[in-house]
């Protein structure tokens, strides 16, 4: 996967797929702003921290949706 193509990560920087995140969501705190300053967080995240946001997406729709995985 590459990092600098945003299509991998458009859906969990525009919002959650179950609607609302969970607290422990590393973008919970993005909820308030605006899709362009979501952009502008997601670009000054370094490579480990974007990768630990996939890593937490796929646990967290893991156990909110166990049957899909």
């Amino acid at each position: 996967m590459q990092l600098n193509n945003y299509i991998h990560f458009l859906g969990n920087i525009y919002g959650c797929p179950f609607g609302k995140r969970m607290p422990d969501c590393p973008m919970f705190s993005l909820d308030f702003s605006s899709f362009e300053e979501r952009i502008e967080w997601f670009k000054n995240c370094s490579t480990d921290e974007k990768f630990s946001i996939v890593k937490h997406h796929n646990q967290c729709l893991s156990k909110r949706n166990p049957k899909n995985h």
